[in-house]
């Protein structure tokens, strides 16, 4: 079974559960997996919003990349047509209403709450209304300007897409080729959209939810995902991606973004009980043309309160080799790609400043380059910068060792013979890599209940097969969530407990399930009394004026 089965564009999105009689999806907070006297560390999730990211980019690479060819076992123009003006339709949404980094960092500095919830409720539905009707303008032939679609494979189906939301909604009668959307109407589709369970429904809450501001979404993840102080600290990055995304541009910039997180940080810590320390985006394209990319990578490590650096090579360049590779055209050349990588893993190195990648064959920016994440040249970097802090997300799904449909897009995605997870095994144990690690972030073909027993069996095997062959003492494993972007998926408020579920049927000990779950995590970003990162954050708490004594958790 694939990460979806049956979807609502083949009609099957009645078959969807959710809460019953629910009005709105917002997820209940989960379960927690440890006690809250553990102090759980989630190294991999997200507090960005719309205006951080390249948009257009944003949603049909990254938020429905992916799913792309599970959505399309057909390649007919017809279905390709209403994929297509769901990607329009998202992106009309997210276009929408996201405050930029200066204007939240404006509110944070003036002490100025959060909107109440009911307000900010009734501006969604609002801003949900009006991307609809933008649709049903487009699906009555009807020109507008800056669309922000241009260049798809196949012209988006407004037509469909509208039907398709006037079914959702539980209101067919809705829309009709031959009148305009009244505002009315618009105003009963978008109730409808967010009250009734659909498929849709999961795309446009998370479409919503990064509409809100980036306090906003952390408490929201303190709400879900920490209740009763189940989680001590978290590790958000955000994402530095736009030069690969074509035109697409984010409205606030990397330094902007540096600027609220670090406000964000404080403001979290003196009025919750989790604590909260970033990784900055890093992008070799930006460095290589001179854009400072890692003179902003030491100001948010030294300056600003974060802990690590995230680079994201489906985008379209590898952790290491790429004076063979092709890039884009208008991209600086592998040389000056490589060199610019070089840089931050030099300076990484010898400030003991963790690094995250994307590792699993997914999300690429160009037909193949999927295949760029691939694991195998991490263990080529690391045989020349062997002290370098390494996390590998998206460990654990095993792609290569289970049956898999061939791609439909291209045939270059396709899985390979070797296992991305075996091969950080052997990274670890036969090059002896101490501070290599890798996290379960949206690991969901392991934990959703939409998938079947024997998919989580095929998953719990290869997992003890990894600690027995490479990984004896369970210390190289770490917990993330991915959210917001596991926002989209059914009951991932519950994630850490079906994490926590698995990993005891697959064999881990509760001792070994506290390795993954924060002691793992500790050494990863060096929290222990001598670390480096321990010292920064120290003296970042100090500079604020909030509490570090929470750091003595994680003395080893």
């Amino acid at each position: 079974m694939n990460r979806r089965g049956m979807l609502w564009l083949l009609g099957a999105a009645a078959a969807l559960s959710v809460t019953p009689g629910c009005a709105r999806w917002r997820p209940e907070p989960g379960r927690c997996a440890l006690t809250s006297a553990d102090p759980v560390i989630d190294v991999h999730c997200h507090f960005f919003n719309a205006s951080d990211v390249p948009v257009r980019g944003f949603v049909e690479y990254v938020a429905l990349g992916e799913l792309r060819d599970e959505f399309l076992p057909r390649a007919d123009v017809q279905t390709k047509g209403l994929f297509n003006g769901l990607i329009a339709f998202l992106v009309d949404i997210l276009s929408r209403g996201a405050k930029d980094a200066p204007t939240e960092a404006a509110r944070l500095r003036s002490g100025t709450p959060l909107e109440p919830a009911s307000v900010v409720q009734q501006r969604k539905t609002q801003i949900l209304a009006d991307a609809i009707q933008e649709m049903d303008r487009r699906a009555r032939g009807i020109e507008t300007f800056g669309r922000g679609v241009e260049g798809l494979d196949v012209e988006p189906d407004y037509p469909a897409l509208m039907e398709q939301l006037a079914k959702d909604a539980v209101r067919p009668q809705a829309f009709s080729r031959s009148r305009a959307l009244s505002r009315v109407g618009a105003i009963g589709l978008a109730n409808g959209l967010q009250r009734q369970p659909s498929e849709m429904q999961r795309y446009i809450y998370f479409a919503l939810l990064l509409l809100d501001d980036r306090e906003a979404i952390a408490r929201e993840y303190l709400r879900v995902f920490a209740p009763s102080g189940c989680v001590s600290l978290v590790t958000p990055s955000f994402l530095d991606m736009e030069n690969w995304l074509g035109n697409s541009r984010a409205r606030s910039s990397i330094a902007e973004q540096i600027e609220v997180m670090d406000l964000l940080q404080v403001q979290i810590a003196r009025t919750t009980e989790l604590h909260m320390h970033s990784f900055v985006g890093f992008d070799p394209w930006r460095e290589a043309e001179g854009g400072g990319s890692l003179k902003l990578v030491k100001r948010a490590i030294l300056d600003c309160g974060f802990v690590g650096v995230k680079l994201y090579p489906p985008m379209g360049f590898q952790a290491f080799g790429n004076g063979e590779i092709r890039f884009p055209k208008g991209a600086p050349g592998g040389m000056e790609m490589e060199t610019a990588l070089r840089r931050l893993y030099a300076w990484c190195e010898s400030n003991d400043v963790p690094i995250m990648a994307h590792a699993e064959n997914s999300l690429g920016s160009l037909c193949g380059y999927g295949h760029r994440a691939s694991p195998s040249w991490w263990r080529e970097a690391l045989r020349e910068f062997p002290k370098l802090r390494v996390n590998l997300a998206h460990f654990g799904s095993f792609d290569e060792l289970r049956t898999q449909p061939a791609p439909k897009r291209c045939s270059k995605d396709a899985f390979g013979k070797d296992a991305w997870e075996f091969i950080v095994g052997k990274t670890i144990s036969e090059d002896g890599r101490e501070h290599l690690f890798a996290d379960l972030g949206y690991l969901y073909e392991l934990t959703s209940p939409q998938f079947d027993d024997r998919t989580r069996s095929e998953i719990r095997g290869y997992l003890k097969q990894f600690q027995s062959r490479y990984d004896p003492d369970v210390r190289h494993l770490l917990y993330g969530t991915d959210w917001t972007m596991i926002a989209k998926e059914l009951d991932n408020n519950n994630y850490m407990y079906r994490l926590g579920a698995q990993l005891t049927a697959a064999g881990y000990t509760p001792e070994q399930q506290q390795n993954i779950y924060w002691r793992n995590a500790a050494r990863y970003l060096g929290l222990g009394k001598t670390d480096k990162t321990r010292n920064r954050l120290r003296d970042y708490c100090l500079n604020r004026k909030i509490d570090a004594d929470w750091l003595s958790a994680f003395d080893q």
